[in-house]
């Protein structure tokens, strides 16, 4: 018997380690790419490098002479055909001598070196621009629904309880009085 709780409570253990581990390698290494729909563009990250691809802005062989990109350590502006498409404080600071930009396939990649930070999850941008919305905004919202549902299917719950003892109590009292 103590053997067999003995390896229940370490496989416990060890599923608590193991999702432990996992956010903490999640944080470290973002293979995601993330698209920011309203921007037309999209962007994934290494602990050293972000790289964003204007998808949505394709450019022509004549247009990439046009695009104008300015990396500065803390902000990016991207203007392509004339309007700025990308104009916003970094999350963290880049090395702007470090990066470059190229147009490959009609497609404008902005490759932005990363300063380092300690400790190493900093350098795990939760989003591009500080006025986009998180990487994980739309897994948050699903959880606050899912959360919400739960609570009023409580409450429904607890209301039909209470309703369902209030009835009990009134047949009761009737039964009593019958008596």
């Amino acid at each position: 018997m103590a053997d067999l709780w003995s390896e229940r409570e370490m496989g416990m253990m060890r599923s608590r380690l193991t999702e432990r581990d996992l956010v903490a390698e999640k944080l470290l290494n973002d293979s995601g790419t993330y698209l920011v729909d309203d921007g037309g563009y999209s962007w994934r990250q290494t602990l050293e490098e972000m790289e964003i691809h204007f998808v949505g802005h394709p450019l022509g062989p004549g247009q990439a002479r046009n695009a104008c990109v300015t990396i500065s350590s803390g902000h990016l502006k991207v203007v392509l055909g004339g309007r700025a498409v990308f104009d916003d404080d970094l999350w963290g600071p880049v090395r702007p001598s470090e990066s470059t930009w190229v147009v490959e396939d009609g497609v404008l990649r902005v490759e932005l070196q990363k300063v380092p930070m300690e400790p190493l999850e900093q350098n795990n941008w939760p989003r591009c621009g500080r006025s986009e919305p998180h990487k994980y905004e739309k897994e948050h919202q699903a959880r606050v629904a899912r959360r919400e549902a739960r609570q009023l299917r409580r409450e429904e719950q607890r209301r039909q309880a209470e309703e369902q003892e209030r009835r009990r109590s009134e047949e009761e009292k009737r039964r009593i009085e019958d008596e």
